[in-house]
């Protein structure tokens, strides 16, 4: 018994208000960062071995992320409500990891032209 009610205590004095009714739809800050994690990673390694095909490919894949992340935050209704629930940082988020993502696209394209004039040069 004593049990059952120190767990409905901790339960009742941890409990705090959950604003979640757009933030539960919409991706942490965390999980926006791996968008742009993942596409520098594959960005800078097809430059490395100079797949500029791949490299384009994946620049459109950012470009397709900019415009969502633009399109989310744009918008009339949720935009507001993810700065009320999230905070102002959370557009620095979005903004910032597609500002990553296509700087890492830019670099490796830069990298694979590079590489292949060193090779055709050499």
């Amino acid at each position: 018994m004593l049990r059952h009610l120190l767990t409905a205590a901790v339960l009742l004095l941890s409990s705090g208000l959950a604003l979640a009714e757009v933030s539960d739809k919409a991706t942490s800050v965390t999980e926006l960062w791996l968008a742009p994690l993942a596409s520098c990673t594959f960005a800078l390694l097809a430059g490395w071995v100079r797949k500029r095909w791949f490299v384009f490919l994946l620049s459109g894949v950012c470009l397709a992320l900019a415009y969502g992340t633009y399109d989310l935050v744009s918008d009339p209704y949720i935009g507001p409500a993810l700065v009320t629930e999230q905070g102002s940082i959370y557009i620095g988020s979005a903004y910032g990891n597609v500002l990553v993502s296509l700087l890492g696209c830019a670099i490796g394209i830069l990298l694979a032209f590079r590489r292949r004039q060193k090779a055709n040069g050499a």
